[in-house]
């Protein structure tokens, strides 16, 4: 990322532009990171998840002949 955008420009960066935009880079990456860990349930715990045989319906008055989902 950082060498391609050295590239574009075709000359080198000063320390400081280097800086900011690793740093900035790492503040995204984090971020993500922090969202990775903030999940209810893991992938492997959904995968678990037993799946209906038949899709699940609401159970609420006026609606409750609709179909809301099934799950695959």
């Amino acid at each position: 990322m950082i060498k391609g955008r050295t590239n574009v420009v075709g000359i080198s960066p000063k320390v400081a532009s280097i800086v900011r935009l690793v740093g900035a880079q790492l503040l995204e990456q984090q971020e993500e990171w922090q969202l990775e860990r903030l999940r209810f349930f893991s992938e492997v715990t959904i995968a678990k998840i037993p799946k209906p045989e038949e899709p699940l319906e609401l159970t609420d008055g006026d609606a409750a002949d609709q179909t809301i989902a099934t799950i695959n």
